[in-house]
């Protein structure tokens, strides 16, 4: 995990490799939706991201993956602050919940109440949380925080969704999401702009990552 982590950072902002990239479902997985149970799966919360002037003077000083684990400690040690002073919240539950909902409504699925964490990597450790579900939705936050940009800082939310068959352990829709600011107005700013007044910008910054990726989620399950 911690891996692909450091593996998605260095694609993101070294090379621009990542992109949005959903997987609908299909049409004879669609027609037998209605009636079916699904049930919300959750894992631990990822941390949150400063992009530092230190954490990446240590990347570059130590360099190779060495030098990006040291880079990412520290900026994950920024940011658990910078969490705690603002009382930011991790939203991928409330993305989750989003779209249980849009399941519920435009297919007719019916939502199991409780939310099980999910203890071990891979389908195996969903399925074990899912069982007794017909079907099973996980959305994970693959990093979140705030990141270089032209003009200095913004924040962002990238995260993932699938839709899993727990009887076959088929994924029937899936999607990876990357808001991309500057292509929504949304350019960087310095770092006190940014973490003033509670940290609003950087709210509303990561406030527009969620609603954007939100709706490219459910275009993926309607």
């Amino acid at each position: 995990m911690f891996r692909a982590a450091l593996l998605f950072l260095a694609c993101l902002v070294v090379t621009g490799c990542v992109s949005t990239k959903i997987t609908p479902i299909d049409s004879s997985s669609r027609a037998i939706l209605a009636g079916k149970s699904v049930i919300i799966v959750r894992r631990n919360n990822t941390d949150f991201y400063a992009d530092t002037v230190a954490s990446k003077a240590v990347t570059l000083a130590v360099g190779g993956i060495l030098g990006a684990a040291a880079g990412h400690a520290i900026a994950t040690a920024a940011g658990k602050k910078v969490k705690e002073q603002n009382g930011l919240v991790d939203p991928t539950p409330a993305i989750a919940e989003n779209l249980a909902g849009f399941l519920q409504e435009t297919h007719g699925m019916i939502i199991r109440d409780e939310t099980p964490l999910v203890k071990s990597a891979g389908m195996k450790g969903v399925l074990a949380s899912a069982r007794g579900s017909d079907y099973a939705l996980e959305v994970m936050t693959k990093n979140w925080g705030y990141f270089a940009s032209p003009g200095g800082a913004v924040g962002n939310h990238f995260p993932d969704f699938r839709l899993i068959d727990v009887k076959t352990g088929e994924e029937i829709a899936d999607g990876t999401c990357v808001f991309q600011p500057e292509k929504h107005g949304r350019r960087g700013t310095s770092l006190d702009v940014l973490l003033a007044n509670g940290a609003d910008r950087l709210k509303s910054d990561i406030n527009a990552a969620v609603e954007y990726c939100t709706g490219q989620f459910r275009e993926g399950l309607r």
